[in-house]
């Protein structure tokens, strides 16, 4: 009896102990874990891979790096990647990614060690550092970064240094500004090898270099600088040496051998052109742009002779052609008349205009693929004469309009800065639409009492206003436009009401004309004065009345034309 009351205890011990057990199992926390892989992005944390209960929040911890400020973590280091708040459900593994307020671009020398740095905001672009290293064994030049600057930074880089084994030579060009009295720096870099590529592939290095040299065009020292540093010489400026008229053209040529290759640079005056400006209005009842079409004969004659006076084998040359505004579109223009007459072949003409004024009724884009158009769309000027006359572009366009283009332009130069735009309702809603709402204002203006008026087209434009527009703009751009630019920024608003009438107009041009002893009758102008007054109060009064209602989408309307707007634009572009 007593052996089996002992077995039953033990026995019941036993029962105690194994239940006990399995209790203990039973409330063992059998809930799956998911695993959060943290990287601090350049800065430290303790533990890189935390495991958290699937289906729960879980509070991060906040890494640490010197001189920087922990934004947060990020599904993604780019412009994609949401952040990650505290009341996230980690429902399986996932990568996270710390952001901080600033990263760096470490610029590398040829062997890895760093040459400059330069510190980006978060999710900020950034603009090519135009120092750069020297080949430490000199055999190779320097040529760009290897980076495109269209990238969002949001992390640390390391740019590398791109070496050329051709002659290459980095070039900084001081021009004048318009948003500011301080000189624009302009920097671009020059090879041999540009003409080695066919010229019916657009090279935006090549673009860049002709750029730079366009926006310098207006001073002769500036461009045997320029070019000089790439090894070119004997060069000639064509009317350098006389004030413009709306009759001259100025022309600079210059040249280099490289090989069997003589290479000829020919860079259209585009800056301070004067007078020569009103012959852009002188378009002609029919046929191609006739003030246009008289100025690339002159640019044609110059070329042929700078090509016989040196003897050169036009076989073995290589033109380069390349304007801005009104040199663009003589640039374009002038080669369209070599190709026509075979004077040049087609794979050694590279032709590169900027903002070009069109100038030819009809194109082929097959036969002059290798006129490069570079248009930004929001400028008013690639469009005047307007397509409805019937004019168009010899050549190919390559359009570099951005909508970010005041960062880009910020990034180029701070100190370049585009008026704001305010869309106008039953108007235009796009800055993209300002010109041709315009446009269509002045072409569509009817007069039935008057309709000497009327441009509706090229006829009427020529018959009604050509002479006379032309008469005041020979006379009055022979004035610097910068000085005339601030002589009517300073006028009054009286003074700017009395410009309305034709009398008013007539009294204003006249004291400027006679105070820079420019030559000039009376009565005519008065009633050109007349003429123009009719233009402005009539097609172009939507002009007028913008320029009083939303003077900053005007100002903004005209900036595109800018020469730092467009390099801004072009140079982004390049990275596309």
């Amino acid at each position: 009896m007593k052996n089996n009351i002992l077995n039953l205890s033990k026995l019941s011990l036993l029962t105690i102990y194994l239940f006990s057990i399995l209790s203990c199992g039973s409330s063992e926390d059998t809930t799956p874990k998911v695993k959060i892989f943290l990287d601090p992005n350049g800065g430290e944390i303790t533990d890189k891979i935390i495991e958290v209960k699937e289906n729960n929040t879980y509070d991060l911890p906040n890494p640490t790096r010197d001189n920087r400020k922990f934004l947060g973590w990020y599904t993604s280091l780019d412009e994609n990647g949401n952040k990650i708040y505290s009341d996230y459900i980690y429902d399986q593994d996932i990568s996270l990614y710390a952001r901080w307020d600033s990263y760096d671009l470490s610029y590398l020398d040829d062997k890895g060690e760093i040459f400059k740095k330069v510190t980006v905001k978060d999710g900020d672009i950034s603009f090519e550092e135009s120092s750069y290293p020297v080949n430490s064994d000199k055999s190779k030049c320097f040529k760009k970064w290897d980076f495109n600057y269209l990238t969002k930074i949001y992390k640390d880089y390391d740019i590398s240094p791109i070496y050329s084994d051709h002659f290459t030579v980095q070039l900084d060009a001081e021009a004048e500004a318009s948003f500011t009295e301080e000189d624009i720096n302009y920097h671009s870099y020059y090879e041999d090898d540009f003409f080695s590529t066919g010229s019916n592939t657009f090279n935006t290095d090549l673009a860049l270099f002709s750029y730079v040299a366009t926006t310098i065009s207006y001073q002769l020292d500036l461009l045997d600088e320029y070019f000089g540093a790439c090894g070119f010489n004997n060069s000639h400026g064509y009317n350098y040496d006389i004030k413009p008229t709306k009759d001259t053209i100025g022309v600079y040529i210059t040249s280099k051998v490289v090989d069997t290759s003589i290479i000829i640079p020919v860079i259209f005056r585009s800056y301070h052109y004067e007078a020569e400006w009103g012959n852009n209005f002188s378009l002609g009842l029919e046929g191609n742009h006739n003030g246009f079409m008289e100025a690339s004969s002159k640019a044609y004659s110059y070329i042929t002779s700078y090509i016989n006076d040196n003897n050169i084998d036009i076989s073995k040359v290589k033109l380069l052609l390349s304007g801005y505004s009104r040199g663009g579109g003589l640039s374009s223009l002038t080669s369209k008349l070599l190709l026509d007459d075979n004077y040049i072949s087609k794979d050694n003409l590279y032709t590169y205009s900027f903002e070009s004024i069109p100038s030819v009724t009809s194109n082929d884009e097959n036969k002059y693929s290798n006129i490069f158009n570079v248009i930004n769309k929001a400028d008013p000027i690639p469009n005047v004469p307007p397509q409805e006359y019937g004019f168009v572009r010899p050549g190919v366009e390559i359009d570099i309009y951005d909508a970010n283009v005041d960062l880009y332009l910020s990034k180029f130069n701070k100190d370049c800065v585009l008026s704001p735009f305010t869309p106008v309702e039953d108007s235009f809603n796009t800055e993209l639409e300002i010109f041709p709402y315009l446009l269509n204002k002045i072409l569509s203006y009817e007069n039935e009492d008057e309709p000497s008026k009327e441009m509706k087209t090229r006829e009427q434009y020529v018959n009604n206003y050509q002479e006379h527009v032309v008469y005041i703009l020979e006379r009055l751009l022979t004035i610097d436009l910068k000085d005339l630019s601030e002589i009517i920024k300073n006028l009054s608003t009286l003074e700017m009401i009395s410009l309305l009438t034709a009398d008013g107009l007539h009294t204003f041009i006249s004291n400027l004309l006679d105070e820079h002893n420019i030559e000039y009758d009376s009565d005519y102008l008065l009633e050109c004065c007349n003429v123009f007054i009719s233009l402005l109060t009539g097609p172009g009064s939507s002009l007028l009345t913008l320029y009083l209602t939303n003077p900053d989408d005007l100002t903004r309307t005209i900036s595109f034309h800018y020469p730092e707007v467009n390099f801004a634009l072009l140079k982004y572009y390049s990275y596309k």
